[in-house]
């Protein structure tokens, strides 16, 4: 989990340019340092079995403010998650901003889903 602007502004061009980045963790979870890296030569490659981001949207609760993406795979159907977790809602920003500006024109996503939210998400392979 990152809840460091920094840390996301840090993050933001590996995932894009398919750098190899790592980080320090506190316990299981909590990103304490991103260790130095270079840019990537390019786009992530990307998933075999990929979502891309559709559409994006906000929403506002009495529990605050959180992301809504819409996720499509292939020609399938769309589907809406909620994304409360601010380090994967920059991911799933980034990668819709991506979308035709890079090969292939949607970066391909693997998420993870829990009931109707997205709790991980990877841009190219992992």
């Amino acid at each position: 989990m990152a809840d460091s602007p920094l840390v996301l502004q840090v993050l933001l061009p590996a995932l894009a340019s398919g750098a190899q980045a790592s980080v320090e963790l506190v316990g299981a979870s909590f990103i304490r340092r991103v260790l130095p890296y270079s840019r990537g030569t390019g786009p992530a490659a990307p998933h075999l079995n990929g979502y891309v981001v559709s559409r994006v949207a906000t929403q506002r609760t009495p529990q605050g403010e959180h992301l809504e993406v819409f996720l499509q795979k292939g020609a399938g159907p769309e589907s809406a998650y909620n994304v409360n977790d601010r380090f994967l809602q920059a991911i799933l920003l980034a990668a819709f901003a991506q979308q035709g500006r890079t090969f292939p024109a949607y970066p391909e996503l693997a998420v993870t889903i829990t009931g109707s939210e997205i709790v991980s998400a990877t841009i190219g392979e992992k």
